[in-house]
Order: structure tokens, then C-alpha cells, then sequence
């Protein structure tokens, strides 16, 4: 259902979904230039044959001649220099071609993994935006330009806590659909069972199944936490303990966290936050100062596992990153604020 619901947002094709990765961009730009200038040099020779060298040179540029600085010049010099520069135009766009690396591991639906050895690969959309990947060895951990998430997950679960209401939606369904597109299980836990109630801003949104109940299952059983934000989701969890122990015990195993907009309001009540560098919605700095923490107004923040955002906008960011520290699993330094 979340699942169905994201994709409302973001619909993409089988064919993109399929599209191998292992693409390659570059710039031919020389080329372009060597014929612009062997062009106007060859229009020069045909020309201005009776001039001299100093014509044949010269002459295309309208810089030589033995009658002035005008003589050598011949109207043909123009469509040379269109010629020139539409060979530019052609041959010096970033064209993206398909390569097949030979140490390339399977790549499919969910994305790819490349083994130990052989060069960087650059994932490339069909816009030409280039995004770097990772260094050999590792899977990549970001969005291509269709927003999907193309390091492996496989065997990971993610947990999903929320409150009984006051989600904001679009900071739940677009970091579970993240999960999925990386090939991980996501899973909604809340503090009661049944189903929950999503918001847009102040608006009531969708209701969505729950999955587990925070007082049954244990930071153990999943290799990641997101906490969606929403004024009321994060204040109503901060009153249950069961959620706050749950949260307090995957910083102190040293697991991937991922929170955004007002959530952080649930790691202050953990009591999680101290000495660590993260953002938030605007409106809750001070608090989180207070709490010991360095707030700071950037789009994301990672210190050591823990991600933060500050608002839905942040979303591309916010998922990017919280794929790749989930996907990098637990970090020993996370436990330092538990």
C-alpha cells in the first residue's frame, strides 16, 4: 500500500527500471576542433590557391591577402566556420554510450554490484546529468535522475516507526519506496496494531497497515530506522516508551538511523543527540542545542550513521543518504551518544 502510494509520485517504466548501469559519458571535443581548424585551412588552399601562403593560412581568418587585411577573404569563409561549429555542436555534446565493463557483476531490477577490481563506473540518465559512482569494491548508494536507488539491499529490513497518526506522508512513502527500489524490505512498526493515519501538512492523507507492534520486536530483528516526520507523529512517540527504548537501543547496537523534519524532537526524548552534528524543521534548533546537540541548517547531515533532514523538500537527499548508511550497516561511532 505506502509502496503503491509513492508511486503515484514517481511512475516509472519497466524499460527504466531494466536499463543496465554500467554507461559511460564523454566529451569529444578534440575531434571537433581538429576539423573546424582543417575546414577553414582547406577552404583557405581552395581559395585563395594564387595568393601564397600567407592566403592559404590566412586568408579563411580574412588576415591575409597582398591587398589588405580584408584581401584573402572569400564569402565561402563563413560556411567554412558554420560547417566548423556545427561539427562542434555535433561532436562535442556529451554523448552517452553503453560499455560493458567486464568485471560488471548481475545487474538487474534492483540495481547492481561490482566486484573488487576494474574502474569507477559513471551512471548516466537519459537527460546526460552524470552522477560518479562508487570506488570498486563497493555497491553504489545514490538516486540516478529518475530518482531511483540502485545499491543492493537484498536481505536488509528497514524499520518504519511511526504513531498512530500525524505522519507526514510524503516523508514515509518516498523513503520506503528508497528501501524497495534498493532492494530492501521495509517494514511499518507503530505503537499500536491496526492501521495509521497519514497527513498532508494539516490535511489527512491515507491510512496505511501496520506491520509490527514497537513493544514486540527489538532493534535485533532490522539493519536501519527512519523516523517520518510531522508536528504530532514524533510528539506522540516521544510519550510512549516503548518507541523511545527502541530508539535508544539501535544507537546504542551502532545501527543506521534516518530521521527528518520534526522527528528529531523523538531522539532528543532518547536522549541520542549529544555531541552529535544533525538538522531538523527549522523550529526545533533551539531544542536540539539544548539537548547538546550541533544543529546546523543544511539539506542533509550524516554524522556516523545518523541522517537528518529538515523538510520534504530534502527528500532526494534525504533518501540518497539514508540508503547508503544502511547499506554500509552499523557504525561503530553511532553508540557514542547512546
Amino acid at each position: 500500500m505506502i509502496a503503491d502510494v509513492a508511486s503515484r509520485r514517481r511512475d516509472y517504466s519497466e524499460t527504466d527500471l531494466q536499463r543496465p548501469a554500467g554507461r559511460y559519458c564523454e566529451v569529444r571535443v578534440l575531434p571537433a576542433a581538429v576539423l573546424l581548424v582543417a575546414t577553414a585551412i582547406g577552404w583557405g588552399l581552395v581559395t585563395n590557391e594564387a595568393a601564397g601562403w600567407q592566403c592559404y593560412l590566412l586568408g579563411p581568418l580574412g588576415l591575409g591577402g597582398r591587398g589588405g587585411a580584408w584581401a584573402g577573404a572569400h564569402p565561402g569563409v563563413l560556411v567554412a566556420l558554420l560547417i566548423g561549429f556545427l561539427a562542434i555542436a555535433i561532436f562535442g555534446r556529451a554523448r552517452v554510450r553503453r560499455r560493458e565493463a567486464a568485471d560488471q557483476a548481475a545487474v538487474g531490477r534492483n540495481g547492481a554490484i561490482w566486484p573488487g577490481a576494474g574502474p569507477p563506473i559513471i551512471h548516466c540518465g537519459r537527460r546526460r546529468r552524470c552522477l560518479p559512482a562508487s570506488p570498486p569494491g563497493q555497491a553504489w548508494a545514490g538516486g540516478d535522475d529518475h530518482g531511483r536507488y540502485v545499491m543492493a539491499l537484498e536481505g536488509r529490513k528497514v524499520a518504519f516507526l511511526v504513531a498512530a497518526e500525524g505522519i507526514e506522508q510524503v516523508e514515509l512513502t518516498e523513503p520506503w519506496k528508497a528501501v524497495e527500489e534498493a532492494g530492501g524490505t521495509p517494514e511499518l512498526v507503530s505503537v499500536r496494531p491496526g492501521s495509521v493515519q497519514a497527513f498532508d501538512h494539516l490535511d489527512k492523507a491515507d491510512t496505511f497497515t501496520v506491520d509490527k507492534v514497537v513493544s514486540e520486536v527489538r532493534p535485533t530483528d532490522y539493519d536501519g530506522l527512519v523516523l517520518p516526520g510531522g508536528v504530532a507523529n514524533p510528539d506522540n512517540l516521544r510519550q510512549d516508551p516503548s518507541a523511545v527504548r527502541f530508539v535508544g537501543e539501535f544507537f546504542a547496537r551502532g545501527k543506521p538511523v534516518a530521521a527528518i523534519c520534526h522527528a528529531p524532537w523523538l531522539l532528543i526524548e532518547a536522549d541520542v543527540v549529544r555531541g552529535r552534528r544533525l538538522t531538523s524543521y527549522p523550529s526545533l534548533a533551539t531544542d536540539l542545542r539544548n539537548a547538546g546537540a550541533e544543529w546546523v541548517d543544511e539539506e542533509v547531515v550524516v554524522d556516523a550513521g545518523l541522517v537528518t533532514s529538515r523538510r520534504p523538500q530534502d527528500l532526494p537527499a534525504f533518501c540518497a543518504k539514508a540508503v547508503e548508511e544502511i547499506g554500509e550497516g552499523a557504525h561503530r561511532s553511532q553508540a557514542r551518544s547512546a
